[in-house]
């Protein structure tokens, strides 16, 4: 192998007699370095956007959340809550109830969903705080109750929470028992302060209000059941072993979902995005390694009378065969290596400085996020390797497989 690399070394460097040989393998070189520092460039901005909206996302959602697997809410007496306190890395519990309901702010309506949640409910979700726009994000002082609301809502409803005199009506439908045959109103109303707006997520600012948990209870008539509980994890705990231990404790009528599953949707679609970028580029990639099988066949009919030597010097067919696979090789993983480097300089680049914008100005970032994965440069590697032995197999196989004289 050392031999034949060695003497695919010099094909590579040496002065081809026909100029064609060389501008076709000038042409393969720099189209793999441009096509995989493209993909390596165009997967690591896929990245920087899933992580980005993943961690926008994840403020929102617990690390883990225990649902009925029958009907919407249900009732979990207080010994199964201090259970699962003690399992070793569960961190904090909140029951909470979502709702849609009606919201009324001068004369404005709109239709949100309601998410009430107990005093424990900000050491479960940490980083909401920091999410917040205008006000506070208290939600009760003394008996005096708040809600913070979405921007979204918020912009649609005119909402001002530093305003003191304007109270934000929220209606729920009745029990139907107590208005079925008689004139009531069968909505229950409460009012409530907006004290703060939070903003982090389209899908969350147009949708959400956090109001405390008691407030939804008053609205619903009931003040024993939720529809969940929201779970927060210590630091280096294990999801599926901590998963099991909540399962155990609170019995099969129940599911225990990990932050991952929360939104499987989310998730898969960014993968996909990712993955059809890869294979898109991959398929370009293809192409232009295919000008290895030109510019090997020329090569080989060049170095007829080098063949004709080395055979009877005694080189065997695997030796000219790998000689002149290790030549395409070159050609094609060299431009790629060096497409991958030149592709993290400009992604260290990017990460540090921020070179290139975000059009608009909408945008929670102000340039295009990136974050290089190992995996990718090692899929990336493996790819242009595959496709180097691809496009250089025949030309290698036809030149081992020549018998031609010395003197021809």
């Amino acid at each position: 192998m050392n031999f034949s690399l060695t003497v695919a070394k010099r094909y590579l460097i040496s002065k081809k007699s026909t100029n064609v040989i060389n501008v076709i393998s000038i042409l393969t070189g720099l189209g793999m370095f441009i096509g995989t520092a493209f993909l390596i460039i165009i997967l690591s901005v896929f990245n920087g956007f899933e992580s980005l909206v993943i961690s926008l996302y994840n403020v929102f959602y617990p690390d883990m959340t225990i649902e009925a697997k029958v009907g919407k809410s249900f009732e979990m007496d207080e010994a199964t809550i201090q259970k699962l306190h003690a399992i070793k890395y569960v961190d904090a519990v909140s029951r909470t109830i979502t709702e849609n309901a009606i919201v009324d702010y001068l004369k404005k309506q709109d239709v949100a969903t309601l998410k009430g949640v107990d005093s424990a409910y900000y050491n479960v979700v940490k980083d909401l705080d920091k999410h917040i726009v205008m006000g506070k994000k208290t939600l009760k002082i003394n008996d005096k109750e708040f809600a913070i609301v979405g921007a979204g809502i918020a912009n649609k409803l005119a909402i001002n929470p530093e305003n003191p005199f304007e109270y934000l009506a929220i209606f729920m439908p009745g029990n139907k028992n107590t208005y079925l045959n008689s004139f009531q109103n069968p909505f229950n109303r409460e009012l409530v302060f907006p004290g703060g707006i939070f903003s982090f997520q389209q899908e969350f600012d147009g949708k959400y209000i956090i109001v405390p948990i008691s407030l939804t209870q008053k609205l619903l008539g009931n003040y024993t059941h939720v529809t969940a509980l929201e779970l927060s994890l210590k630091k280096g705990a294990s999801v599926d072993k901590v998963r099991k231990e909540i399962q155990k404790v609170v019995g099969n009528k129940y599911n225990v979902v990990p932050k991952i599953e929360q939104n499987k949707t989310l998730y898969k679609i960014m993968r996909t995005e990712k993955w059809v970028a890869f294979f898109i580029i991959g398929f370009i990639l293809l192409i232009i390694s295919f000008n290895i099988i030109g510019a090997l066949s020329m090569l080989v009919i060049e170095k007829k009378k080098d063949v004709s030597t080395l055979i009877a010097l005694g080189a065997s067919e695997k030796t000219i065969r790998n000689i002149f696979l290790l030549e395409g090789m070159l050609l094609s993983v060299g431009g790629g290596l060096l497409g991958m480097l030149f592709a993290f300089l400009v992604c260290m680049i990017q990460e540090t400085f921020g070179i290139v914008p975000m059009p608009g100005d909408s945008f929670l970032i102000h340039s295009y996020p990136v974050e290089m994965q190992v995996v990718d440069f090692f899929s990336v590697f493996v790819l242009i390797v595959l496709l180097s032995i691809l496009a250089s197999w025949l030309p290698a196989v036809r030149a081992s497989k020549q018998k031609i004289s010395i003197n021809s």
